[in-house]
């Protein structure tokens, strides 16, 4: 019987340590979520800023192409990075209407053509996070 009651200790004491680890994972766990809800508020934020700046007004209607538009966008975006998303919202804002089904995927179109003819660069992509440019500066 001290032989069970010996092994029943080391079970809960196992178990309150398994219990205090998971506990531990938990607490990391709802920081990180915190800190990644933070930083996309605050990205989410700017980009609003961004699109509702009257000095950063692009005058897109002097533009006939999609094409032309978006790489006014760009150009007023100078450095700074952006996805088809963010262009895409940009236009909107600006009251352009981008015909097609989708036209996130048109703006992609010509983002990877711009890449191609090496007007911009790929800052990052990784599995299901949207691809990043920015203009390259080297290029007029």
């Amino acid at each position: 019987m001290t032989k069970h009651f010996s092994e029943m200790e080391k079970l809960k004491s196992e178990i309150e340590k398994l219990k205090s680890e998971i506990e531990e994972f938990k607490k990391e766990t709802l920081i990180n979520i915190s800190i990644k809800e933070g930083i996309l508020k605050y990205l989410l934020a700017k980009q609003e800023r961004l699109i509702n700046s009257n000095d950063d007004f692009i005058d897109l209607t002097k533009y006939q192409l999609l094409g032309d538009q978006v790489l006014a966008v760009i150009s007023k975006l100078g450095s700074q990075e952006f996805t088809a998303t963010t262009v895409k919202d940009i236009l909107t804002a600006q009251n352009i209407t981008i015909k097609g089904k989708s036209p996130r995927s048109r703006i992609a179109s010509i983002l990877v053509k711009l890449l191609e003819q090496g007007r911009i660069v790929k800052t990052s992509n990784a599995g299901k996070i949207p691809h990043k440019y920015r203009l390259d500066k080297f290029k007029d």
